[in-house]
This record gives structure tokens, sequence and C-alpha cells, in this order.
């Protein structure tokens, strides 16, 4: 007699499906009544340029000028020193837009990372309310596929 192991292992997509399978049985509300409907395919997730750290400092450096800015518009109510805080302001313009320029050029030489991957599920559950619904949910996950990082209804 001779025995074949055809898979051993399980594909990307089994993983997927198991990980968040068993995300959905140890959080929904009352994980008796989830039934899985569906998977879409597995997809690539790639880190988006906003959510680098060198994208959030920059966008940050840009927030608090913006908001000297406000401070020096109060300001400029004085007629007397309206000159004065004007020029600030203009100073910190060309300060925000080197760095939107910045941001522009960064983004178009980022070079996308492989955060994990993204596969879209439909299934029913029963809600808070008592009643059985039908969701989908975009879940985000680690790159072993191993957990899942977020999840997004849609």
């Amino acid at each position: 007699m001779i025995i074949f192991c055809v898979s051993c292992t399980k594909t990307n997509e089994e993983k997927a499906h198991a990980t968040v399978e068993d995300y959905c049985n140890n959080t929904f509300y009352s994980p008796e009544f989830y039934q899985p409907l569906s998977f879409d395919s597995l997809k690539v997730y790639y880190q988006p340029y906003q959510h680098t750290s060198d994208y959030l400092s920059l966008d940050g450096q840009r927030s608090r000028l913006e908001a000297q800015k406000d401070q020096l518009y109060i300001k400029m109510y004085h007629v007397e020193m309206k000159p004065f805080y004007q020029k600030k302001v203009d100073s910190i313009d060309k300060v925000i837009d080197q760095i939107n320029v910045n941001i522009e050029t960064n983004k178009q030489d980022f070079k996308t990372i492989q955060e994990g991957w993204m596969i879209l599920h439909s299934y029913t559950k029963k809600n808070e309310a008592g009643k059985i619904v039908q969701s989908r949910t975009n879940f985000i996950l680690s790159r072993d596929l191993s957990k899942v990082l977020q999840a997004v209804d849609q």
C-alpha cells in the first residue's frame, strides 16, 4: 500500500482563512452564531506612504506650523503690529511650502513595503441586538498570516 501526501502544508489562502475564522470565533459577540460565507482572493497589503515615520514626522511639523500661523493671524488684529506678524506668517508659509515639496518628492521616491496580507470575508453573525446579520469585513493580516492586524467593516 502506497500513501501519497499531495499537500502536507497549508497554502497561504488556507492559512489566511484559518486565521480570520479563528479571529472571528474569538472576538465576535456570539461566536457560536458566526457562519463564514465566502472569502475573496488573498492580496498583498502594502504600507502606504502616509503610514511611514517619514511622512508622519513631516506632517506633524506642518501641523505645528499651521497652528503657529493661526496664532499669528489672531495677533494681526492689532493693526500696528500687523506688518511684523505678516513677515512671520510669510516665513512660516515658505517652510510649509518646502515641507509639502519634500512630502511629494518622498512620496514619488517611496518604495512600497509589504506590510502583510489583505482578504475580504463575508459572513453572518449575531449582533449585540440579538439579530443575525450579514457582514463583509476587510482583514489585514501579518506577513506570516498568523494574526489579524486590523479588521475594517465594509
